[in-house]
């Protein structure tokens, strides 16, 4: 709940969006865990945090089954 709040207040937050959406993914919710990954990705490039940015990649692949 804190993290969801965290989004609240700061929706462009690509640490808090990826932080959320590894949250969600371990309480199962994938659906969730995709979005906040792909918003996160999406914010990382805007702001150039690379590191976000492929921590974002990878989970996307992880929940899509991908092995890149």
């Amino acid at each position: 709940s804190y993290l969801k709040r965290a989004v609240e207040l700061n929706p462009t937050g690509a640490n808090t969006r990826l932080s959320l959406a590894r949250a969600l993914l371990k309480k199962g919710d994938r659906n969730g865990a995709r979005l906040n990954a792909q918003l996160a990705g999406h914010y990382a490039c805007l702001t150039k945090r690379t590191p976000v940015l492929v921590a974002a990649d990878k989970l996307l692949n992880s929940l899509d089954g991908s092995s890149t």
